[in-house]
């Protein structure tokens, strides 16, 4: 049986350049992990905006939103900084 061209359970090489049948880690050639956090990213920003559309929060729901008050980037005032310092 072949997917793809490549023969499943063969020690050829998948077209992501993947061994069948290894011992080692596979190498993330699609960058899944990237992928999850950018659409986690989606569903967070989604939230956020229909929270701030005219119906506001339905309901009884609630965001805990929190950050690192330490990374460089991050520009809030001194005293958040001093009682938050991570």
């Amino acid at each position: 049986m072949t997917r793809a061209g490549t023969e499943l359970g063969s020690t050829k090489k998948s077209p992501a350049g993947l061994e069948k049948g290894g011992r080692g880690v596979s190498k993330d050639l699609m960058h899944y992990a990237q992928l999850a956090q950018d659409a986690l990213r989606g569903v967070v920003r989604k939230a956020l905006e229909r929270a701030a559309g005219p119906g506001g929060l339905p309901g009884a729901h609630h965001f805990y939103i929190t950050f690192r008050t330490d990374d460089p980037a991050c520009d809030i005032d001194e005293s958040l900084v001093k009682a938050y310092p991570e």
